[in-house]
């Protein structure tokens, strides 16, 4: 069903509604709520816009619950499932590429006509954006699952992947918005070769990281989030302490002070 939703905890419990008797009949996000930053000056008409942020997201649910067994023990397999103790991944089937990080954001009441009953829950999300069920490198296998790119990149476009051998290459980030690990968005760079001051550049947003440092191939440098890693161990004070970032779309790339070396790219990406 195109409106049915998987649950999934953070343990890995994945649960498809659909399988437990609940119908999904509305999970719809609302639209971004932008929070303005502006600054008033007397004698000066109108403000200053300084910034805009996302606060986070509110999602409304509308479900069916069909009980298979008593109504009371069915009842209670729904609060279990929706218990928000802890967030929970929720994934719409008509949208399978974004998963919300979501809490039940306050009570809700099963209105029972005989086996039937039906509920509403407002659900919250304190990140302003859904987010791939996987990684680049680590995506599930998922039915209906749309492909990254799909809709997004053109005939003669390179091929979609995220591990190189060469010194140019280009990398689509699938997200509608900039990856920036400075805002805690997810991603790791995986960089192996013989590596003598190795530059990692993104073309397309200008950023450049640099290290100051030698490696061979048996030696692994990440770029996990903020920290800049050798073997595990941070080299961060030897690097230019910049960040890469990744527009939406293509970004082309050149790496500098590496031979026989692979780069490989695991994103995460974000929806709005």
């Amino acid at each position: 069903m195109i409106n049915n939703l998987i649950v999934q905890r953070l343990d890995g419990r994945r649960y498809d509604l659909m399988e437990i008797g609940v119908i999904t009949k509305r999970f719809e996000p609302s639209s971004p709520a932008p929070k303005h930053i502006r600054e008033e000056i007397d004698g000066m008409d109108g403000y200053i816009d300084v910034e805009t942020t996302y606060e986070g997201r509110s999602i409304r649910g509308e479900f069916i619950l069909i009980a298979d067994e008593t109504f009371d023990k069915k009842r209670d397999e729904v609060f279990q499932l929706f218990d928000s103790r802890e967030a929970f991944f929720v994934t719409k089937m008509s949208a399978p590429n974004k998963c919300w990080l979501v809490k039940a954001d306050s009570s809700y009441t099963l209105e029972q006509i005989a086996v039937v009953g039906n509920f509403t829950i407002d659900f919250s999300s304190s990140s302003a954006y859904a987010k791939s069920p996987g990684t680049t490198l680590n995506m599930p296998a998922m039915e209906h699952y749309y492909s990254v790119g799909a809709g997004k990149v053109n005939k003669g476009d390179p091929v979609i992947q995220y591990s190189f051998d060469q010194p140019s290459f280009s990398v689509f980030n699938d997200s509608d918005i900039m990856n920036d690990p400075a805002k805690h968005m997810e991603q790791r760079i995986i960089l192996r070769g013989e590596l003598n001051n190795p530059v990692i550049r993104n073309l397309t947003t200008g950023d450049e990281w640099s290290w100051t440092g030698t490696a061979t191939d048996a030696d692994e440098i990440v770029l996990d989030g903020i920290r800049s890693l050798k073997n595990g161990q941070s080299i961060f004070g030897q690097t230019n302490k910049n960040l890469i970032r990744f527009a939406p779309g293509w970004n082309d790339f050149e790496i500098e002070g590496a031979s026989a070396f692979t780069v490989s790219f695991d994103l995460t990406f974000y929806y709005l």
